[in-house]
């Protein structure tokens, strides 16, 4: 499922996640994806369509992402 965290209207680019089950862990700190779901995070632009867009590794949270993004 597509959810939208985020808007930068500036930017006009949005922050999307997409739900991925899987058994794995977080690319960023390692915790076991075993009973929870994992996301995928990308930066979507106003023309672009969200197939295109550059997804994230398989993450636990939002806070995940964020470090490995190396954002604020």
């Amino acid at each position: 499922m597509l959810a939208q965290l985020k808007r930068d209207p500036f930017g006009r680019r949005t922050l999307m996640r997409l739900s991925h089950r899987s058994s794995g862990t977080c690319a960023w700190c390692g915790q076991s994806g075993h009973r929870q779901v994992l996301y995928r995070y990308a930066w979507v632009g106003d023309a672009q369509h969200s197939s295109r867009a550059g997804w994230s590794p398989a993450m636990c949270s939002v806070g995940c992402y964020r470090s490995y993004a190396d954002e604020d």
